[in-house]
């Protein structure tokens, strides 16, 4: 949360009845924003560790997964880049909806 807050995405009180708020516009923040925000520094678990082996398969296979990598990274960047927090605010309020969800728990129906 520290992040969010420092890039002005959020704000926080203390004590009662304090907590944590939104204080960005839904509508310009996006996915992406709030993973660079967040220190996101690789957005998958596979990657080129060693990017200067020794050993000649090693070096050949880093350069063929790290160019796909690094096209794939660049393409799920581009996505998360189009995804605003208000359209997942829309769409969390339809899910709501269309399961019977309540904020206070009644109404409650099995999906």
């Amino acid at each position: 949360m520290a992040g969010l807050r420092k890039a002005g995405y959020v704000t926080s009180l203390k004590g009662h009845g304090g907590g944590w708020t939104i204080a960005c516009d839904l509508t310009k923040t996006t996915l992406l924003d709030i993973y660079d925000a967040i220190g996101g520094t690789g957005l998958f678990s596979v990657g080129v560790d060693n990017l200067s082996p020794h050993c000649g398969v090693e070096r050949v296979v880093n350069e063929a997964i790290g160019a796909a990598l690094k096209d794939a990274e660049e393409l799920l960047r581009t996505e998360l880049r189009s995804v605003t927090l208000a359209q997942l605010s829309e769409r969390f309020d339809t899910v709501c909806v269309d399961t019977g969800w309540r904020p206070d728990g009644v109404g409650i129906k099995s999906v």
